[in-house]
């Protein structure tokens, strides 16, 4: 309730209370975690994606636009990779890292 001040407001305090989020934890991500976990097979994938993008939620990638590389003037769709969780793409590849990824993952 309240006019979108007053959410905006809730919202920015809601990220800002430090305590109440570690002592949260994990536990709020346990749904999406237990939902991802039961996906079994490609449809299963589909199905969870297709929600995913239904609640504004993003996923293996994304969309948006911006301004066209040859022509500023121009506005133009663009396909996203979704983003890494892992700093950099050499964590998922070099030996180096094996320990790190496979804890990770």
């Amino acid at each position: 309730p309240g006019s979108i001040e007053q959410k905006i407001g809730y919202f920015y305090e809601s990220g800002m209370n430090e305590a109440a989020v570690d002592a949260a934890g994990i536990q709020p991500l346990q749904p999406v975690l237990r939902a991802i976990s039961q996906i079994m097979t490609q449809p299963q994938l589909v199905d969870y994606l297709d929600a995913s993008f239904a609640k504004g939620q993003g996923g293996l990638f994304a969309f948006g636009s911006g301004a066209d590389f040859k022509n500023a003037k121009m506005q133009i769709g663009y396909a996203f990779q979704g983003g890494l969780g892992l700093p950099t793409p050499d964590y998922y590849t070099q030996p180096e890292h094996a320990k790190l990824r496979e804890q990770y993952l």
